[in-house]
């Protein structure tokens, strides 16, 4: 029988922020403060190249530096001028199919020097880029194809079958021998400033996506001549982020827009931790941008991961205090700036680079708004509210979006008149509710409504319960956003299906996953006999139940498997792992399985991977990936001397340790050896005690007596450790 425990949903937290904003709306403002409020602290305008298109501006770099070398990706590089000449063929090209100004053209490319010149291409063509991630379900390419009226889609080897079921042309901007033929010369798009850049598709409350439709200036003010970040020819971007994602576009265009150098990290199934501090360290990355969650991972995992970064940018949550001053503690020279922005606003319209920790006692501010940008607090009655009281977070300014593509009902909705301004335009009314601090800086509180952010994507809720409410098996659906041990968000998906059975959740998440992608599919899913309701008849999400997370199978207790399924558990935050439960089944996220990774690397001392999962996510078989790593890898017995020379080395703070150097004359005290035998039960997972210095307190003694302790625990185990 299922009990119901309480889940504090978006809708509670939203009713009481909604008490808040009414209260403070009836406060009035003096002159003095409404002028502090509207005008002094929105006093961001400079100079910009408002009247440029992107691909002009990018041209202009070329000419500037056309031996530099723009873009890298593994060991190829492209300089500036071979971007360009490249670009200009694909643009010669599609002028001559029709592609011009407000035309959209869909952009399925994985990120790659491809990619690049796919986008730029588009866009001297006159073009606007429509990106398609090939993974995306294929009803959800369909929609977006045809919401967007793209009948003409830019494709490579990787992707081109994709787009086969979906009736439009496909252009392989890799192998079209009609490109090459172009000439390479530059042409005249008959684009300006105000044209279409690109379309970009978000979560929409009403069931399906809506899309943002960004102009070429929307993006000049976000990377030019800007107040939140420094940009110099000699910096190294990093890009990351999926190119549907519109934190690329601060990485791409704040790289070639700039002269700097943009490095695009090959695509993973799942982000590789140990091989992204590689590319970071080789490739000398200055300016990074990672989500919330991607960076609180990292930290977890391996601080030293960010050392070369010099200005890292983190956004898409609220971020974690605790993570910053680690971060900032260890580094000193990384500046980190926290950005927040919708889309609608161009990727960040307000930001706060962190000056020190003393400011983030509590809660790390989203900041000002940045240059050629405007922010409001208004309350219900859209007046500005008192500094330090709650309202909602109006934005404008230059890197305001034109709105949603041809859905004049919606944008009416979000974009209205800016009333504060003489000279008119628009705000953008975002949802979120945020106060003033007394010297003009902002913190969020919280939403509105149901939108919620999970790994950094925006998620309606609502279009989740949509896309669930397709399936014929299920009568009502209710989707909330709950933290995992972490603190990272995942959803929760509760069902009432129909009488005929027990339900199947596994074939019911495996039909979402055609519909949405796989940000979007939640992570759990627990069958009701009925929704609770509260006396309004709304969805009681306090009493909703938590999600089971004990296992049903044979659980793990010994050896490999047993130490796997403890990382696994104290992880996800569940009671009990079987052998043979799928990692993803119990909630896990690629977010948490870099954590699981790294903390598997440190037990059993070897380096490890994601792509460990490549046969299969359950405990088993990590633990025989483990095992394999650990034979091939392993050297003679010098192995387990080497990784207890290193964990004492660590513990005592000395460069290095001889085989035969006594623990005690190194300054190794009893509390210390207390800490070296922890972390050696760690890395060797077996369980030891301080009674293994009985014969001696050496590096080698103390090898010998693992080796003697692994083989009367597991015999296995001695095997992975002396092979």
């Amino acid at each position: 029988m299922t009990t119901f425990s309480t889940v504090i949903g978006v809708n509670d937290t939203a009713e009481l922020i909604l008490s808040e904003q009414n209260r403070t709306s009836t406060l009035q403002l003096d002159e003095q403060d409404r002028h502090r409020v509207l005008i002094q602290w929105n006093d961001t305008a400079s100079d910009f190249p408002r009247a440029r298109c992107i691909h002009e501006l990018f041209a202009e770099e070329a000419s500037k530096r056309p031996a530099a070398v723009a873009l890298v990706a593994g060991d190829h590089s492209l300089t500036y001028a071979e971007v360009d000449s490249r670009a200009n063929q694909l643009a010669h090209y599609l002028r001559t199919i029709g592609v011009g100004p407000e035309v959209v053209v869909g952009l399925c490319v994985e990120r790659s020097v491809e990619m690049i010149i796919g986008l730029m291409g588009i866009l001297k063509a006159g073009g606007a880029y429509l990106p398609v991630d090939n993974n995306y379900p294929q009803e959800r390419i369909a929609y977006l194809l045809a919401d967007a009226g793209a009948s003409i889609v830019v494709t490579s080897m990787e992707t081109d079958a994709v787009l086969a079921p979906h009736g439009v042309r496909t252009i392989r901007v890799d192998l079209d021998s009609a490109i090459v033929d172009q000439p390479k010369s530059s042409l005249a798009s008959g684009a300006t400033s105000q044209n279409l850049a690109y379309i970009m598709y978000t979560s929409g409350s009403s069931g399906q996506p809506k899309g943002v439709g960004v102009t070429h200036h929307n993006i000049s003010r976000l990377v030019m001549n800007t107040n939140f970040v420094r940009i110099a020819a000699d910096d190294v971007f990093l890009q990351l982020a999926p190119i549907t994602f519109d934190a690329s576009t601060f990485e791409i265009w704040g790289a070639l827009l700039n002269g700097a150098r943009l490095v695009l990290y090959s695509p993973d199934y799942m982000l590789d931790l140990s091989k992204l501090k590689s590319v970071i360290r080789q490739a000398e990355v200055s300016i990074l941008w990672l989500t919330a969650g991607l960076f609180n991972s990292i930290v977890d995992a391996d601080l030293h991961a960010l050392a070369p970064i010099k200005q890292l940018l983190v956004g898409g949550d609220a971020l974690s205090v605790s993570h910053v001053r680690r971060l900032m503690e260890g580094f000193s020279t990384c500046r980190v700036i926290n950005g927040y922005g919708p889309t609608e606003g161009t990727t960040f319209s307000v930001c706060f680079p962190i000056p020190n920790l003393f400011v983030i006692e509590n809660t790390v501010p989203i900041g000002r708004p940045i240059s050629n940008s405007t922010a409001y607090v208004l309350g219900s009655d859209c007046e500005p509210v008192p500094v330090g009281a709650t309202g909602e977070l109006y934005i404008g300014g230059a890197g305001l979006a034109r709105g949603y593509f041809h859905r004049a009902d919606l944008t009416a909705e979000s974009f209205i008149p800016n009333l504060f301004s003489d000279c008119g335009g628009r705000l953008y009314r975002t949802g979120d509710m945020v106060r003033y601090s007394g010297d003009g800086v902002l913190e969020f509180i919280g939403r509105v409504d149901s939108q919620v952010k999970v790994r950094g994507y925006r998620i309606e809720l609502e279009e989740v319960e949509a896309a669930l409410l397709l399936d014929p098996r299920i009568r009502q659906a209710a989707v909330v956003a709950q933290p995992d041990p972490r603190g990272d968000k995942r959803l929760v998906a509760y069902v009432v299906v129909e009488r005929n059975g027990e339900p199947d959740l596994k074939a019911i998440r495996e039909d979402l996953s055609r519909r949405l992608p796989e940000y979007m599919v939640p992570s759990f899913f627990i069958a009701l006999d009925v929704l609770p309701l509260t006396l309004n008849g709304k969805v009681d999400r306090r009493a909703l139940p938590a999600p089971d997370t004990r296992s049903s199978r044979v659980t793990a207790h010994f050896g490999l498997e047993g130490t796997v399924a403890d990382i696994w558990a104290a992880t996800l935050g569940v009671s009990a792992v079987g052998v043979n439960d799928d990692f993803f089944d119990l909630g896990g996220t690629s977010l948490a399985l870099i954590n699981v990774v790294a903390e598997m690397s440190k037990r059993f001392a070897i380096s490890l991977d994601t792509s460990i999962v490549a046969r299969g996510a359950t405990v088993s078989a990590l633990a025989e990936a483990v095992k394999e790593k650990m034979a091939a890898t392993s050297q003679p017995d010098s192995s387990v001397e080497g990784t207890v020379a290193d964990i004492w080395a660590a513990t005592l703070g000395v460069s290095a340790v001889g085989v035969n150097d006594d623990f005690f004359d190194l300054g190794g005290t009893s509390l210390a050896l207390i800490n070296v035998v922890a972390e050696m039960s760690k890395r060797f997972a077996i369980s030891l005690d301080t009674s293994i210095v009985a014969r001696g307190a050496t590096v080698s003694a103390l090898a010998e007596a693992v080796k003697e302790r692994a083989s009367i625990s597991d015999p296995s185990s001695l095997e992975c450790l002396v092979s």
